[in-house]
């Protein structure tokens, strides 16, 4: 006699699980930017620069917006990690501003012993000047004409003029 074999509900419970690996990973692919997105979030957790123009606050540039714009990446001679992060004139542009001279950024020196700043003129301004994110969260001024030890760290404050 021939025995005829039924398939188990284990099977069918394995192709199930199998069919629903399959699709979470499809979605994951497809969501992609959205994911790099909160992880630049995540990387950017403590950002909080306060925007001035004449003494007077004009806005906030928190984690959301900086995370919201385009990601960079500047690889620089005598620096072993490619930074990565927002233009700062992308930064500009997003908070509409286009009519400035200078722009001063403050932060602290490296090792965080003393306050320190840098300012740029409009001619000087390019678009491989980037805010990149550090390990604690915050933003670090990456400027390709500055020696990496002169970069502003722990950026918290853009004056406009």
């Amino acid at each position: 006699m021939h025995q005829r074999r039924t398939q188990s509900p284990v099977y069918a419970d394995t192709l199930l699980v199998l069919l629903l690996f399959l699709s979470a990973s499809l979605t994951c692919l497809a969501e992609q930017p959205v994911e790099k997105q909160k992880e630049r979030a995540t990387v950017a957790a403590h950002c909080a620069i306060a925007v001035f123009r004449g003494g007077e606050q004009i806005a906030t540039a928190g984690t959301e917006l900086l995370t919201g714009l385009e990601s960079v990446d500047v690889n620089l001679p005598g620096v072993e990690k490619t930074q990565s992060g927002p233009r700062l004139i992308d930064l500009l542009a997003a908070l509409k501003i286009s009519d400035y001279q200078k722009v001063t950024i403050q932060g602290f020196a490296k090792g965080r012993l003393a306050t320190a700043e840098y300012s740029i003129t409009r001619d000087k301004m390019h678009d491989r000047i980037i805010l990149s994110y550090s390990r604690r969260g915050t933003a670090k001024l990456v400027v390709p004409e500055l020696a990496f030890d002169d970069w502003i760290v722990d950026v918290s404050k853009l004056e406009i003029e």
